[in-house]
């Protein structure tokens, strides 16, 4: 009985779920798609930047790789292609408005 009342719980949270269609709490500033080959833990995320610096839109990127690694692996590890520290992700521009960044899901 507890068990049923348990798994009875996990739907009460809104678009919280394995099918569901998870939006961010707010609205991202950057328009950001992601993109893999099927299969695979790595993927790229292109972000629509309009010339800004990545601390303006690295979360934009940031949470298509949590979505991507959340849906297909359970975990929202990423080791993100980086050039020295955690925070300075390698950055591929792509011309003057996109720029892309790469990553790979790490569940553990």
């Amino acid at each position: 009985m507890i068990c049923l009342g348990v798994l009875t719980g996990c739907g009460a949270l809104p678009g919280v779920g394995l099918f569901s269609r998870a939006v961010p709490e707010e609205p991202l500033p950057f328009r950001a798609q992601i993109s893999t080959t099927r299969g695979s833990p790595a993927f790229t995320v292109t972000t629509v930047t309009n010339g800004a610096p990545l601390s303006q839109w690295r979360e934009s990127a940031r949470y298509q790789g949590t979505r991507f690694c959340m849906r297909r692996y359970g975990s929202s590890e990423i080791t993100w292609d980086t050039s020295g520290g955690p925070d300075d992700w390698v950055v591929r521009p792509l011309d003057a408005r996109t720029a892309l960044v790469r990553g790979r899901c790490d569940p553990r």
